[in-house]
């Protein structure tokens, strides 16, 4: 909300979508080779960090070897927002939503591990937020693989 020079107030935004139009998101990481873009990495797991303020519609997409049509497309992760612990205001005790669980005393910024599967030279990951979800914000990933062959 902000005042202007005539005394008016106004109200800026609220809600979750722009005027009834949804709010698309779009996260993607740079493609990391860990180093050495001549060795094949099998990627195990995604340990994702991030912060919503309620239950999220956001997918987690790996892709491999800088997006190329060849490589392995893994179907999209749904990150999960069931073990977030209910805020003031956004969950009631002892009930569920629809579409999500709230959790009494759990963590509010979890550490989602999430087994993912293909491999290759560099991977990179994105996040596809349906958009109309409450705000959130991805805090930082780490990514679990085993050294393959070498090219």
């Amino acid at each position: 909300m902000h005042g202007d020079f005539l005394g008016f107030i106004h109200r800026q935004e609220e809600g979750n979508t722009f005027d009834g139009t949804a709010i698309l998101g779009r996260y993607r990481s740079p493609d990391l080779s860990f180093g050495d873009t001549g060795i094949r990495k099998h990627m195990q797991k995604v340990i994702l960090n991030y912060k919503p303020e309620s239950a999220i519609d956001a997918d987690l997409i790996v892709r491999y070897d800088n997006e190329a049509s060849d490589s392995a497309r893994p179907a999209p992760y749904p990150l999960d927002s069931s073990q977030i612990a209910a805020q003031f205001g956004n969950a009631v005790f002892s009930t569920a939503s629809s579409a999500a669980q709230f959790v009494f005393g759990g963590p509010s910024q979890p550490l989602v591990r999430q087994s993912i599967e293909g491999s290759g030279f560099t991977v990179a990951l994105r996040i596809h937020d349906g958009g109309e979800t409450a705000p959130y914000s991805l805090k930082g990933f780490q990514l679990e693989y085993q050294v393959g062959a070498r090219r």
